[in-house]
């Protein structure tokens, strides 16, 4: 299944249909101990985009099913879904890991 997912995101993503990414799309509380208290993703001239309030935003890159690559910092996104609906992430970045709960719109 995640196999079949991350084949449709790629296919879609390279042929700049954007409406794949909305599921990713939203606002993510960090846990606690966390150095910003939430992040957001949104889309943006075709691309997935991530930003932390006061520290700018960057774009993400697809390299595997639901999980993307900030190429700046190296940061991995996972994203987790449960019952098939992203309910929040899990990222890493310089040997530390984190972990943000989807907020709901």
């Amino acid at each position: 299944m995640l196999l079949q997912i991350f084949i449709y995101l790629k296919y879609h993503i390279s042929n700049n249909d954007t409406t794949v990414l909305k599921v990713y799309v939203g606002r993510y509380k960090m846990a606690e101990g966390s150095p910003v208290e939430s992040l957001k993703f949104f889309i943006k001239d075709g691309n997935l985009h991530v930003e932390a309030e006061g520290h700018g935003s960057a774009v993400l890159n697809l390299i595997d099913e639901d999980t993307f690559e900030e190429p700046n910092y190296k940061a991995v996104f996972k994203f987790i879904r449960k019952e098939g609906v992203v309910t929040g992430f899990k990222q890493e970045v310089r040997g530390i890991e984190m972990e943000g709960i989807k907020e709901k719109p």
